[in-house]
């Protein structure tokens, strides 16, 4: 997969998305994902490309994040989620996490 295969699909949840930062000024909800690469290797050389992606979902008001949820569980990728409130800027955060296999 792809960073621009996995921005497609972060589109269908209907949330604006961006790479590694928002623009400022932009209002929630949004996502900003970062993509790393935590490769596999082998005979040493790199054996398998291997993104270690992050998604964090800015919102003002609780939600189970379930569309995001469908996108990641539709695209049969492994994901965890953790969650905090920042009461100085009443917005919710979940942290997505996952690793993808990378073709880029």
């Amino acid at each position: 997969m792809t960073r621009a295969e996995f921005a497609t699909q972060l589109e269908t949840s209907g949330i604006p998305a961006f790479f590694d930062h928002a623009p400022i000024g932009t209002k929630c909800p949004f996502l900003v994902y970062t993509w790393d690469y935590d490769n596999f290797g082998a005979d040493n050389k790199v054996y398998q490309r291997i993104a270690s992606v992050t998604v964090t979902h800015y919102h003002t008001e609780y939600t189970k994040g379930s569309e995001l949820k469908a996108v990641f569980d539709g695209n049969d990728l492994f994901w965890n989620c953790d969650s905090a409130y920042d009461s100085d800027q009443k917005v919710y955060t979940d942290i997505y996490t996952m690793e993808v296999l990378a073709d880029e």
